[in-house]
C-alpha cells in the first residue's frame, strides 16, 4: 500500500473503515492540511461509528477540526501547586514521604519555579535524583539552592537526555523562516517580564525581521502585529493583557522557552547575548574581554557596573538593550562612558537608565534606528544636532517633566516612523512658515503626545500618514469646523484638554477614525450626537469629566455609534443615561468607573454585550446589572462582569443573587469580605477547603487554589478570583461554624444533665459486656451507636440501641 499514490491510499484506508466501530488517536497534528487529509477518510463513515481524540500544539489546527460543531477544544490545564509539589517528590525519591526537611523549602520553590509543567518537573526532578546522596551534605544543598535560582536555565543546560530542548525544538523546527529570529530575539527580556507588543514591534521593525517581501498592501507594523498573533497561536507566546480593539497589548514567554531561546540565538544562530554578573561575584559572564564579537547585547543587572569595566569592547555591537526592575540614574561623570564603547549601534533600548543631560554621543551613532532613554530633571530639550540621525526610526522619551522641546526638525528624520512620551512634546520648529523644510513624513504613523500649539497645519500637511496621534493642551482650534484635524486619515486619536473653560465641539474629527479618547474636555451631554456621527468608530474612551452638563443626562436617538464595539466612561458625573432600541448596536464591552452619580444603565445594551467592568459605581445601579445578566443568560450568551476590590460589596452581593459564576479581578490582597476565610488559611485549613471545594461543589482545583492563594494575600494584580468560589467558602466556613455552635450548646445541655442525675458514662471491653449490659439497661441512659472492635472500648449505651434495633427487626 505504501507504493499507492496519495489520493488512492486515503480512498483505500476510507474503504477499509466502512461499517467499522473505532476511536482514532492522533497525536501531535502540526497543519491544516494533516488534519484535512484524516477528514477526507472520516467525512463518508456514519456518525457514531467513531471518535477522534487528536492533540496540537497550533489553535488554528484545533479550530479547524472543531468547526462545524463537530467536536469541542479541551486545553490541558496545569498542575496545581500541591501537584507539582508531589510529583517532583515522587520523581526524586519515588514517594512523598523521604524528602528531607532541610531540603523542603528549596524543593518547594524548585517546584513553583517549573510553573506546574509536568514535563519539567520530570526533567528537572531527574536532574536532582542523580545529585542526591544518603545523607543531605553541604554539597547537595548548595545544588539545589542554585538550582531553585535558576530553574530553567539548569533544566535546559544540564539535561543530558534534553526532553526539553528536543520538545521545543520541535516547534522551532516548524516556524516559517521569517518568524525564527522574531522568536529567539524573545530571549533578550527577562524572565518573567511582561513585554509590551508595541515595543516588540519597533524592535523587531528596528533590528530588520519585518520584511515587506511580496510588496502587499500592509504596513510593517501590520506585518508585525501578524508575526505576534502567530506565535501566540502556535503557543510559544502567553498573551497576558489585551487592548480595547482586543489586539495583544503586552505578553512574556515561558522560563523554559526563554532559556530555549538564548541558548539557540547564543549558540546556533549567533544572534545575541546575555552579559551578567559571575555567580561568584567578581566580574561578568561572559567574560567582557570577550565581547569584542557581539552583535546584540542585553543586560538586566549591575548595567553601570559594566560600563566601568575597562576592557569593555562593544564597537562591533549592533544593538544593546537593558531591561532592569527599576530604573537606574546615570550618574553625571558617567554619561560619556555608557555609549563610549559603541560606534555601530543600531538599536539603544536604555529606557530605564535615566540620564541627567543630553548624551553628546548620541549625535555620533548615526545609524540608530530606535532609541528609548529616559530623560532626568534637567534634560528636557532634544536638540537641533538629533537630525544627524537621519535613519532613526523610533524614538521613545521617558520623562517625568511636564513640558519636552523638540529643537530638531523631524522631518530631517525621514524614516520616523514613532515618536512616543507621556509628557508633551513642544515642537519648536515650525512647519508652515516661508522657507521651511517641505519635506514630508512619509512613514510616520504615531506622534504622541504633542502640545496643542504645536498641532499648526504645517506640521500636519506633512503627517499626512499619521494613525496615531496624541494631543494635550488648550484644544479650541482644534475642535472647531476648520480644525486640521478633519485633514488626517487617523485612526487614533486622545485629547488632554488643559483650559478650564470647554472647547467648542463640531465636526472636527478623521471621517475613518476608529479610536477616540478625550479627557478633561468638559464638553456637553447634548453634544454627543457629533461622536456618534463617526461611522467608523469603534472605541470610545470618556475621561475626567470629558462631558458635563447641568441635567447630566445622555440621550441617544438611536442613530449613531454604528460600529462602536467598546466604550468607558470615567470619572463622570453622568446621572441619567437613556437610549433606544436601535443604540449601540454592535456594543461588546462597557466599561464604567468613578460613576458615582449614575442611576441605572440601560437595560438594552444587553442585546450585544458580553463584558460590563464596574468601579466606584453607586449600589443602585444592581438592579439592571442584574437585569442585563439575566436577559444575556436567557439568549445563550456569556456574560463576564468585572470589577476592582473597591467594588467587592457590589458583585459579590450580585453573584449571590444570580448564583452566577462572574468572573471579577481582583487588584488588592486586603479584602474586608474575606476576614473570616483568612482566619481560616491562618489556621491551615487549607486542605479542608481545598476538599469541600473541589469535592462538595463544581470548582476545579485550579480556581480553588486560585481562591486559596488569593485569601491568604498571594495573589498577583493580572490574575483574577471567581466570587462564586469564595461565597461557597463563605457559606461552608459559616455552616461550619454554626455546627460548631450546636455541638457546643448540646455538650453544654448534656453535662447539665449529667450534673442533675449523677450520671457518668461507663465503657468496657468486649469481654464485660454481659455485667455492664445489665448495668447500663438499668440506668436507661442512650447515646449514639458505634461499632467497637473488641480491642476498643464500648459504650454500653450504644449497645442498648443496637439490641432495641435487633429487637424491632426480629419483631418485624
Amino acid at each position: 500500500m505504501s507504493g499507492l499514490p496519495e489520493r488512492q491510499l486515503l480512498d483505500k484506508v476510507r474503504e477499509e473503515l466502512k461499517n467499522q466501530r473505532f476511536l482514532l488517536v492522533v497525536d501531535d497534528v502540526w497543519n491544516i492540511r494533516t488534519w484535512r487529509e484524516i477528514d477526507y477518510i472520516l467525512s463518508p463513515l456514519s456518525k457514531g461509528s467513531f471518535k477522534v481524540l487528536m492533540t496540537t500544539r497550533h489553535k488554528d489546527v484545533a479550530k479547524e477540526a472543531t468547526r462545524l460543531d463537530r467536536g469541542e477544544i479541551c486545553k490541558l490545564r496545569k498542575l496545581d501547586e500541591e501537584e507539582s509539589w508531589e510529583l517532583l517528590q515522587l520523581k526524586v525519591y519515588g514517594n512523598k514521604s523521604s524528602w528531607p526537611k532541610e531540603l523542603e523549602e528549596d524543593g518547594k520553590k524548585i517546584a513553583k519555579e517549573c510553573d506546574r509543567l509536568p514535563l519539567a518537573l520530570v526533567v528537572i526532578g531527574g536532574m536532582l535524583r542523580s545529585k542526591l546522596s544518603t545523607a543531605v551534605d553541604t554539597t547537595t544543598r548548595d545544588y539545589f539552592q542554585n538550582v531553585s535560582k535558576d530553574v530553567h536555565e539548569h533544566m535546559l543546560l544540564q539535561d543530558k537526555e534534553e526532553a526539553v530542548e528536543k520538545i521545543i525544538s520541535l516547534s522551532y523546527d516548524k516556524l516559517p523562516y521569517y518568524l525564527r529570529d522574531c522568536f529567539l530575539y524573545l530571549g533578550v527580556f527577562p524572565a518573567g517580564h511582561h513585554i509590551s507588543t508595541w515595543k516588540l514591534k519597533c524592535l523587531w521593525i528596528a533590528e530588520g525581521f519585518i520584511m515587506n517581501e511580496h510588496g502587499v498592501d500592509s504596513s510593517l507594523e501590520e506585518i508585525a502585529d501578524g508575526y505576534v498573533e502567530e506565535l501566540v497561536r502556535r503557543n510559544l507566546l502567553k498573551v497576558i493583557g489585551k487592548n480595547a480593539e482586543d489586539k495583544v497589548k503586552t505578553c512574556c514567554v515561558h522560563g523554559t522557552i526563554r532559556e530555549f531561546c538564548k541558548k539557540v540565538g547564543r549558540d546556533d544562530e549567533k544572534l545575541f547575548q546575555e552579559i551578567r554578573k559571575s555567580r561568584n561575584g567578581g566580574g561578568f559572564y561572559p567574560d567582557v574581554s570577550n565581547t569584542r564579537n557581539f552583535r546584540r547585547v542585553c543586560i538586566h543587572s549591575a548595567i553601570l557596573d559594566l560600563f566601568k569595566e575597562e576592557e569593555l569592547v562593544l564597537q562591533k555591537a549592533r544593538s544593546f538593550l537593558c531591561f532592569p526592575n527599576n530604573s537606574i540614574g546615570v550618574p553625571p561623570q558617567h554619561v560619556s562612558s555608557v555609549l563610549d564603547p559603541f560606534e555601530l549601534l543600531r538599536v539603544f533600548e536604555v529606557s530605564s537608565l535615566e540620564f541627567p543631560v543630553f548624551p553628546r554621543k548620541l549625535n555620533e551613532l548615526i545609524h540608530l534606528r530606535y532609541l528609548a532613554l529616559a530623560a532626568g530633571e534637567n534634560f528636557t530639550v532634544l536638540p537641533k544636532t538629533v537630525n544627524k540621525l537621519w535613519r532613526l526610526q523610533t524614538l521613545v522619551i521617558v520623562t517625568l517633566s511636564h513640558n519636552f522641546e523638540i529643537k530638531v526638525d523631524l522631518s530631517d528624520m525621514p524614516q520616523l516612523r514613532h515618536v512616543k512620551t507621556k509628557g508633551t512634546l513642544i515642537i519648536k520648529a515650525k512647519h508652515d512658515e516661508a522657507g521651511s523644510s517641505k519635506k514630508y513624513f512619509k512613514y510616520l504613523h504615531t506622534l504622541s503626545r504633542i502640545s496643542a500649539d504645536s498641532c499648526d497645519a504645517g506640521l500636519m500637511e506633512k503627517a499626512k500618514y499619521l494613525k496615531t496621534l496624541g494631543i494635550r493642551g488648550q484644544l479650541d482650534p482644534l475642535m472647531s469646523n476648520d480644525s486640521v484635524l478633519k485633514t488626517l486619515d487617523l485612526l487614533k486619536l486622545k485629547m488632554i484638554h488643559t483650559a478650564a473653560a470647554s472647547p467648542p465641539l463640531s465636526d472636527c474629527f478623521p471621517a475613518n477614525l476608529k479610536t477616540l479618547t478625550l479627557s478633561a474636555t468638559k464638553l456637553d451631554w447634548n453634544n454627543m450626537g457629533t461622536l456618534g456621527r463617526l461611522v467608523h468608530l469603534q472605541v470610545l474612551k470618556l475621561k475626567e469629566l470629558a462631558f458635563k452638563g447641568e441635567r447630566e443626562q445622555w440621550k441617544d436617538d438611536g442613530n449613531g455609534f454604528r460600529s462602536l464595539r467598546y466604550l468607558q466612561v470615567e470619572n463622570s458625573d453622568l446621572k441619567t443615561w437613556k437610549i433606544t432600541r436601535e443604540s449601540f448596536p454592535s456594543l461588546g464591552y462597557l466599561s464604567l468607573k468613578t460613576c458615582i452619580e449614575l442611576r441605572d444603565i440601560p437595560t438594552t445594551l444587553s442585546k450585544s454585550l458580553h463584558t460590563l467592568e464596574i468601579e466606584s459605581v453607586a449600589e443602585r445601579v444592581l438592579p439592571s446589572v442584574k437585569t442585563i445578566k439575566d436577559i444575556i443568560k436567557k439568549n445563550g450568551r456569556k456574560f463576564e462582569l468585572v470589577a476592582t476590590a473597591k467594588d467587592q460589596k457590589l458583585p459579590q452581593e450580585l453573584v449571590v443573587e444570580s448564583g452566577e459564576c462572574s468572573f471579577l479581578k481582583q487588584t488588592s490582597g486586603e479584602q474586608e469580605t474575606l476576614m473570616h476565610v483568612q482566619n481560616a488559611a491562618e489556621e491551615e485549613r487549607h486542605d479542608e477547603l481545598m476538599k469541600m471545594m473541589t469535592e462538595e461543589t463544581n470548582v476545579g482545583r485550579d480556581e480553588a487554589e486560585e481562591f486559596i492563594r488569593a485569601v491568604t494575600g498571594n495573589i498577583k494584580e493580572e490574575e483574577g478570583i471567581n466570587y462564586e468560589d469564595i461565597q461557597l467558602a463563605q457559606e461552608y466556613l459559616s455552616n461550619m461554624g454554626k455546627e460548631k455552635e450546636k455541638e457546643k450548646e448540646k455538650e453544654k445541655e448534656k453535662e447539665k444533665e449529667k450534673e442533675k442525675e449523677g450520671y457518668d458514662e461507663l465503657v468496657a471491653t468486649a469481654e464485660d459486656q454481659k455485667l455492664l449490659q445489665e448495668l447500663v439497661v438499668e440506668s436507661g441512659e442512650f447515646k449514639k451507636g458505634k461499632e467497637k472492635t473488641k480491642e476498643e472500648g464500648i459504650n454500653y449505651e450504644d449497645i442498648q440501641l443496637n439490641q432495641q434495633y435487633s429487637y424491632s427487626k426480629m419483631g418485624k
